[in-house]
């Protein structure tokens, strides 16, 4: 069952407030609520909502009515009327909508269109999911009367309502079992004068609209192991299980705020097996709808999803006497980012740095055949920025996003892959200024008598680090052809700790093209002096892979205590050792093999440098 009404009302007043009756049958625990809400004057600030709702979206334009849409979650005893208010004396109509079985994960995507017609246009929008309601909402105003309008093909007229002489609004609703998406579509009215309009469009994805996880096939033999499992399936659409795969020599990385890699092979020793990979890695290259750029490979370990990774190419070679390999090459799926370009305009003012970040990522999806089916993370971060984006540099959305989070005060990003309420769920996963858990309790030991700490390693260069940064950014435009034009570059901005100690100048110009404002700049060098100072120190540790591990890859960002006590950790006299915490910022999954029975793990710690 999708998405759909379950009921839906209406109001309109001239005055403060439009009361608009609770839909009947009443709404439920559990189902959305959304309300639109046009008046004919553009005070915004006037426009309110009840307790509870809060906003989806906005449209202002100079020949359209200002047009707000809000929503919320169905509570136990939702009051029997809502009151909206309004700019004073004004007129408004509202219209609220219930909807059930709507996915309580995946979020809606709303399109507006402000436009002059006779007849009432409403915009495309991506859906949010191949399964969804779409609701087509239009305002116009009106100077004698009201207007009556006939809903769009296909659709279900679900209210009408105007104020004589001042305005008029419908709303309508169709159940879509697509991921294309519907176009423009109109409301015809009448009378049919030529008029400004303002057009709304929603996708609700439906509840049941996540591919199904398929359950595990039982391992062979020859496997070795049963902790691991690598699942196949197309990474975008309809997302449909390809088969499984008994995988050798895998390695898996993940990263904070930087994709991860992948690799592993596949023996063909048989027939069978070859028929398994032609399933995922066809034979016949010809068939466009599997192989590399088309499939993921799914970690999971005890049926816990550890991560995915989007296979990118792969070899295939036989040696002499012994049986063909295969062997897979891909990326985490943030790497998708990099390789999806930004073709319109995007333009933020005093806008939080993380809901900027969701734009970018609901601007990719809405490309087509671009849509990852990502669940984004509510919430803010505190921190405004001010971002232009053209269209015309063509910057990847993950240049962008990467840019976004690299700035003093900035975020950190990794996509999680889980089980959730729907299905199987891509989770964008954002904090500022960092992701995981500081009190962690996780812990990680090596004695006299052993411990799950296998090998440890430091690496420290001064040289990849830096004692004073500058920003470099693009030539600003200039209308004096005469004058040679220089690119922005921001102050010098020093790491004052490490020069009073003795640090000599070592000196970072760092480039980030396509950023053309000053403050910018600042911001990127101001962050680097904060937290990029000294020599780069990177700390790895190879810890051994328990039954039930307290760290998952879908833990980076946490810290952990690590307890070390040999030559070089013990302090002489006091018999002790390194005993600390410190913040896991990636980590390389090594499953266990037939020549290495332990699987492995090796942690990075923080590291300080900038590229």
């Amino acid at each position: 069952m999708g998405a759909t009404v379950r009921s839906s009302s209406r109001g309109s007043a001239v005055g403060t407030v439009v009361p608009v009756a609770r839909p009947v049958p009443a709404p439920v625990l559990g189902d959305q609520i959304w309300a639109f809400a046009t008046c004919d004057e553009e005070n915004l600030a006037g426009m309110t909502a009840p307790a509870g709702f809060v906003s989806a979206g906005t449209l202002v334009a100079a020949n359209a009515l200002p047009t707000k849409v809000w929503r919320k979650m169905a509570t136990v005893g939702e009051p029997s009327s809502y009151s909206f208010g309004q700019p004073n004396a004004s007129s408004g109509t509202v219209h609220v909508v219930c909807v059930r079985d709507a996915s309580p994960t995946i979020p809606a995507r709303l399109a507006f269109l402000a436009s002059t017609a006779e007849d009432a246009p409403t915009p495309s929008v991506q859906p949010a999911a191949a399964s969804h309601l779409e609701i087509r909402y239009a305002a116009v105003p009106t100077v004698l009367g009201t207007a009556t309008f006939k809903e769009p093909s296909n659709y279900t007229m679900r209210t009408q309502a105007g104020v004589s002489g001042a305005l008029a609004s419908a709303l309508a609703t169709r159940q879509i079992a697509s991921s294309a998406p519907s176009g423009v579509k109109r409301f015809t009215r009448a009378p049919t004068t030529v008029v400004g309009v303002a057009g709304v469009t929603v996708s609700i994805p439906s509840a049941d609209d996540a591919p199904e996880v398929p359950p595990p096939p039982p391992f062979t033999p020859a496997a070795g192991s049963a902790t691991f499992q690598y699942p196949f399936r197309r990474m975008i659409g309809d997302r449909a299980y390809l088969g499984h795969l008994d995988l050798t020599g895998v390695s898996f990385e993940r990263r904070v705020s930087s994709p991860g890699t992948f690799s592993a092979s596949v023996p063909i020793t048989s027939e069978r097996i070859a028929d398994q990979v032609d399933a995922i890695i066809p034979r016949d290259r010809t068939q466009l709808n599997r192989g590399p750029g088309v499939i993921v490979a799914e970690i999971l370990h005890e049926d816990e999803y550890w991560g995915e990774a989007w296979i990118t190419g792969y070899t295939l070679r036989k040696d002499r006497r012994k049986s063909p390999v295969l062997t897979l090459r891909g990326v985490t799926l943030d790497a998708y980012f990099q390789h999806v370009k930004i073709r319109d305009d995007l333009e933020f003012t005093d806008v939080d740095q993380f809901e900027i970040a969701r734009q970018l990522m609901l601007s990719m999806a809405s490309r087509p055949h671009a849509d990852l089916g990502l669940v984004l993370p509510a919430g803010m971060s505190g921190q405004l920025r001010d971002r232009t984006y053209k269209g015309a540099d063509r910057a990847p959305y993950g240049q962008r996003l990467t840019e976004l989070g690299d700035v003093i005060n900035g975020f950190e990003t990794t996509i999680d892959t889980i089980t959730g309420s729907s299905g199987l769920e891509r989770h964008l996963r954002m904090g500022a200024p960092t992701i995981g858990a500081p009190d962690a309790a996780h812990v990680f030991g090596q004695g006299r008598y052993g411990g799950d700490v296998l090998d440890w390693g430091y690496e420290v260069d001064a040289l990849r680090g830096g004692t004073a940064w500058e920003a470099r950014g693009d030539t600003p435009e200039t209308q004096d052809a005469s004058v040679a034009a220089e690119p922005l570059v921001s102050g010098l901005y020093e790491a004052d700790a490490h020069l009073a100690a003795g640090w000599p100048a070592i000196e970072r110009l760092v480039d980030r093209p396509g950023v053309k404002v000053q403050e910018t700049l600042e911001e990127y060098a101001a962050g680097w002096a904060e937290k990029k100072a000294g020599a780069v120190t990177v700390f790895s540790v190879v810890v051994a892979i328990g039954e039930n591990p307290s760290f998952t890859p879908n833990s980076i960002g946490d810290a952990a205590r690590f307890v070390l006590s040999d030559e070089w950790h013990k302090r002489s006299g006091l018999g002790a050792g390194l005993n600390a915490r410190h913040r896991i910022i990636g980590v390389r999954v090594l499953p266990a093999t037939r020549e290495q029975p332990k699987g492995e793990m090796e942690l990075f710690v923080e590291s300080s440098e900038v590229t």
